[in-house]
């Protein structure tokens, strides 16, 4: 018969105390317990004629205590179910995120028990098959080994499951598989730095495993490989360890900067902005990095092509800026312009929080020295529009 999405965890240490929830599932004798043998391995009572009608054959059987917490699962490990004829749909599955584990006997997966993974959609149906039954595993007897959550990913289209493979070990330990399945652990990913800097589709490329609680601030970091120094662009400012963060300036080189479309344009002003219209910028929580470019373009002949920003902290603790404003003159003999300057606007974003303390924020050749917490307005900007 067979077992569809299920991994097999006991141990003999089990099934000697019984997992107390399988039933005689087999041709052998009906409700007969299991004898314990002298060697410590649990033997069938059940005569080889298959006719057993309950009484222990006393000439195999131990004279120990008998095994009452566990029935005869014709040939089967105690604890576990069969499932023969489980619908496919129940496991089937194209991602991780489609499984679900599911404990299948009273005692759980690291105690002689047995781990099945199944579709999201079909977790409840299996459950209600294949489960023990509310109530049924009173006086159930199961070793108490320390057990990690139990864990479910897509497997050649096939739902799996087993022990969170990060239970008792240090993120950094586990490979990039592991690092995926764990509950506890999340993978470390980068990109080349020029995906950032132009505004470009990344293709993410694992680097490293960490704790799902460590605590990450949202900018992107600039990092160079310890082994062989090249530059990767992180989502965080988390890196693995050896990694030294770099300032922004040396993944993304402001000067010479080019546009696919446009001119660049000069950096004129930046402001530092609590968010929500809060009037300080406080210890602790994200804000805004606003840049304007320097110079007069008219709303009504100036096409903006770019306006991006970045913010991260580097490796001295200084907030590093990028910026590039891409910008096309649409004026010309007979075009008449309006008389404002409001046409390029202003690039946004966002900045990690930041712990109390006095830092500094560059961008090029603009620098401001600014505390946190301080109040919000001219202090927290430098620079001129005009």
């Amino acid at each position: 018969m067979r077992t569809i999405g299920l991994v097999e965890l006991g141990v003999a240490a089990a099934l000697a105390v019984g997992a107390g929830c399988s039933t005689d599932t087999g041709g052998g004798g009906a409700g007969t317990p299991d004898v314990q043998s002298e060697a410590g391995t649990l033997a069938d009572t059940a005569d080889a004629a298959g006719t057993d009608t309950g009484t222990a054959d006393t000439s195999t059987a131990d004279t120990g205590t008998a095994d009452t917490g566990t029935t005869d699962t014709g040939g089967t490990d105690a604890g576990s179910a069969d499932t023969g004829g489980t619908p496919a749909a129940w496991t089937a599955c194209t991602a991780d995120s489609d499984c679900l584990p599911l404990e299948l006997a009273c005692c759980d997966h690291c105690n002689g028990g047995k781990l099945g993974a199944f579709h999201k959609s079909h977790l409840a149906e299996a459950k209600a098959a294949l489960a023990p039954a509310a109530g049924s595993c009173a006086g159930a007897m199961c070793t108490e080994m320390a057990c990690g959550p139990a864990v479910a990913w897509c497997e050649s289209g096939v739902c799996a499951a087993g022990p969170d493979p990060g239970f008792g070990k240090s993120c950094g330990e586990l490979d990039e598989a592991a690092c995926k399945a764990s509950k506890a652990c999340g993978p470390m990913t980068a990109w080349a730095p020029a995906a950032s800097c132009n505004n470009e589709a990344i293709t993410p490329v694992y680097k490293g495993c960490m704790s799902n609680e460590a605590g990450c601030g949202g900018a992107l970091t600039c990092a160079a490989d310890p082994t062989t120094g090249t530059l990767w662009m992180f989502p965080s400012t988390c890196l693995p360890k050896g990694w030294t963060a770099k300032s922004w300036e040396a993944c993304c080189p402001t000067s010479g900067g080019t546009c696919s479309a446009g001119n660049p344009s000069e950096i004129g002003k930046f402001c530092l902005q609590p968010k929500d219209g809060a009037a300080t910028l406080e210890v602790g929580k994200a804000f805004d990095v606003v840049v304007t470019p320097k110079g007069c373009f008219s709303s009504s002949c100036t096409k903006v092509h770019e306006k991006s920003c970045t913010a991260a902290i580097d490796e001295a603790g200084a907030l590093v800026i990028g910026a590039q404003v891409c910008l096309e003159n649409t004026g010309g003999p007979g075009v008449p312009c309006t008389a404002d300057c409001s046409g390029a606007g202003q690039a946004s974003c966002a900045a990690p929080a930041l712990a109390a303390g006095s830092y500094q924020a560059t961008l090029g050749g603009l620098k401001l020295a600014f505390e946190v917490p301080s109040k919000a307005g001219a202090e927290l900007c430098v620079g001129q529009q005009f």
